[in-house]
């Protein structure tokens, strides 16, 4: 075989799957949407004004949050949202760098994006079809086997 052949079945066997790449994508926007809203809480002292999506609907006073009865400052939750938010450019690079641990970051990340984020809470949902299937997770299997010493 030429170089140029191997090289490029070299490539074909490395690429990552469409759905990683989704994920990767979700992470990047749930990540830009928790700290803004982090940022916004400590400057402005409310929600960001969003639309009423699933669980969490804003209050009319933009003061309190509300889900099936449970009121929540936003006090309470702005730096939780900080740390959500800045948590997920380490864990999406970890993972893309087949560490055994960044995979995992991210399903700890996707779990605690699911009740906060109103809007957000489709994205995790939707990060973790992506992040379910057999692409994904033999591409991942692929990269902390690769790096094994």
């Amino acid at each position: 075989m030429t170089p140029a052949l191997l090289s490029l079945m070299e490539v074909e066997v490395r690429r990552s799957p469409q759905s990683l790449r989704i994920l990767t994508i979700i992470g990047v926007l749930l990540a830009i949407w928790s700290t803004v809203n982090g940022v916004y809480i400590l400057w402005f002292g409310g929600y960001l004004p969003s639309l009423p999506i699933l669980l969490w609907y804003q209050a009319p006073d933009a003061h309190t949050s509300s889900s099936f009865f449970i009121q929540i400052q936003p006090e309470r939750v702005a730096w939780p949202l900080l740390v959500l938010g800045l948590t997920w450019p380490g864990a999406l690079i970890s993972m893309w760098m087949g560490l055994r641990w960044g995979s995992r970051l991210v399903t700890v990340l996707l779990v605690l994006s699911i009740p906060v984020l109103g809007l957000g809470t489709l994205m995790a949902g939707l990060g973790w079809v992506c992040f379910a299937t057999a692409g994904t997770r033999r591409w991942l299997r692929q990269q902390v086997d690769s790096h094994a010493i």
